[in-house]
């Protein structure tokens, strides 16, 4: 068996856009193939 090199891999499959936040729904899968789905919500700093 060949140890993981890389275990996540993180794909951006959506970025979303507005005036105030900015959302980001990615996917990270490790070499066994089990998926998480990742999503973050960016807000915008206000100064």
């Amino acid at each position: 068996m060949q140890p993981l090199i890389e275990a996540n891999q993180i794909e951006v499959n959506q970025i979303k856009s507005d005036h105030t936040k900015q959302v980001l729904v990615g996917r990270s899968c490790n070499q066994s193939f089990n998926c998480l789905i990742l999503v973050r919500v960016v807000p915008f700093s206000r100064e």
